[in-house]
């Protein structure tokens, strides 16, 4: 779905703008993501990545998938740096 066709469906600018920021475009390393949802400092963008990522840690540790857990983990981290009280 794209950003107009959001807003053609009567979805608020805000929040057209913030799946927008979500979307991980492809060819886009993955830290480079996480670095560009930071930049953006929407913090609807990432209270939302923060929520995925202790999903996907937390699934990650059940099932033992320790790279995703690893990878969620440092992208937890990056986002603490930068907003500390929005990492937990």
């Amino acid at each position: 779905m794209t950003y107009d066709k959001l807003l053609s469906l009567g979805v608020r600018k805000d929040i057209a703008d913030s799946v927008c920021i979500l979307t991980h475009k492809e060819g886009v390393p993955y830290f480079d993501y996480v670095q560009s949802i930071i930049d953006s400092k929407d913090m609807v963008a990432i209270q939302v990545k923060i929520n995925d990522l202790h999903h996907n840690q937390s699934r990650a540790k059940k099932y033992g998938f320790q790279k995703q857990f690893e990878k969620c983990t440092t992208a937890l981290a990056m986002i603490g740096k930068f907003f500390p009280h929005e990492e937990g």
